[in-house]
């Protein structure tokens, strides 16, 4: 009986730990689309909620049926993913696998963001 009440314990501690609801990215206050000068002007990625700062992420795109893919190390794209974007003009960008921590350092999972691009 002690195993079979451990057990289910541990189950429901697991599966709420596994049910939280992963952040929101945005760029630069965008979250659905963003028009190309205000990506030119602005480059920061950032954690809709207090208190959570990106350290890094994954941004890509697809142009001709090639997949552009970039790992950056902060929470900014750089000029060289701009002027592709620029030089490319992808449909939409995606981004993906963001190293969230908050102010205990403490690591959490976001979910990608995939923006809508206007020219």
């Amino acid at each position: 009986m002690k195993k079979i009440t451990a057990l289910t314990f541990g189950l429901l501690v697991a599966v709420s730990a596994f049910s939280q609801s992963d952040l929101t990215l945005n760029l630069c206050g965008n979250s659905d689309k963003i028009a190309f000068p205000k990506l030119e002007n602005c480059h920061s990625i950032n954690v809709a909620e207090d208190g959570y700062k990106v350290f890094g992420f994954t941004v890509s795109f697809t142009f001709n049926g090639m997949i552009s893919e970039h790992k950056l190390d902060n929470n900014e794209l750089t000029d060289k993913v701009i002027s592709l974007i620029s030089n490319h003009k992808p449909e939409k960008i995606y981004i993906e696998n963001a190293n969230v921590i908050d102010v205990t350092g403490e690591a959490h999972a976001a979910k990608p963001l995939i923006l809508t691009m206007e020219y």
